[in-house]
């Protein structure tokens, strides 16, 4: 079996992508490298962070119907929170997908989180908080 050096290119770039952002996101998971404030870590956290938001984006499906199972009847809080766990889904895992492409690039001065809460299972966030 023949494979093209196309092939092997891509190969070798994804592999070497990937060694890159697990280190990364491993010296930024254990906490104890870097201090907080260094432009090092704050690139990890927001790799992990997108890493993570797109691994488990799924996850605001239930979160979204519980959401809404509070604040509604259940006759409308199902129907209702599945559609928008759908579209929150999207949201989060395409969110997550665009946060590790650019986790070198601060967006709006900083390195932290568009999204809130910044991760699937994050505390629930009424319209009037600035957090």
């Amino acid at each position: 079996m023949i494979i093209s050096a196309k092939i092997k290119k891509t190969v070798r770039f994804l592999c070497f992508t990937i060694l890159l952002s697990s280190s990364v996101a491993a010296s930024a998971a254990s906490g104890d490298s870097l201090p907080p404030e260094t432009t090092a870590y704050m690139c990890g956290n927001k790799l992990l962070r997108g890493l993570t938001n797109a691994a488990t984006g799924s996850g605001e499906l239930g979160r979204q119907i519980v959401m809404r199972d509070e604040t509604q009847s259940d006759f409308v809080s199902v129907p209702v929170g599945f559609f928008a766990g759908v579209l929150m889904t999207v949201v989060r895992t395409g969110y997550g997908a665009v946060e590790t492409a650019t986790f070198l690039i601060p967006v709006g001065g900083d390195y932290s989180s568009l999204l809130k809460p910044a991760y699937v299972w994050g505390p629930k966030v009424k319209p009037d908080d600035s957090n």
